[in-house]
């Protein structure tokens, strides 16, 4: 009987192994890579036709999103601060609420700023004796 020589048929097979493997990371780099170009394709589509329409609508929608972002006032009380959320009015001045956990009330408590800036007020909710004070100081 002869013998087969193996030495050949398994290095060509370590071979074919190798190269399968290079075969399939090369695939998912380009895959990889045309995933990330439609990511940025669809972006920039959104990002590009979102200023387009700003433009040609003459900034409305920029100046609604802005009209309609809620403003927070910081009310300090007891040494914590809560949030109060705000809202303009037609006329130009601004409407805060002031949350239930502060208060304790489900009616609610409003201040309302008549200047339209609250980005320089301080304001101080004190509850003593059944009474309720709100104090507004303005930063300068």
């Amino acid at each position: 009987m002869f013998k087969i020589d193996t030495t050949n048929i398994k290095e060509m097979t370590k071979q074919k192994i190798a190269y399968s493997y290079y075969e399939r990371e090369e695939n998912m780099r380009k895959n990889k890579i045309r995933n990330l170009a439609i990511v940025a394709f669809i972006f920039s589509f959104f990002i590009g036709g979102t200023i387009t329409v700003n433009a040609l609508t003459d900034n409305k929608i920029a100046d609604t999103v802005k009209e309609t972002f809620k403003e927070v006032l910081k009310v300090k009380s007891d040494g914590k601060e809560y949030d109060a959320n705000c809202h303009k009015e037609d006329n130009g001045s601004i409407t805060c609420t002031l949350p239930e956990e502060l208060t304790g009330k489900d009616a609610e408590s409003v201040i309302n700023i008549f200047d339209g800036n609250i980005e320089n007020l301080d304001v101080e909710y004190n509850k003593k004796d059944g009474e309720e004070t709100v104090s507004i100081t303005i930063n300068e």
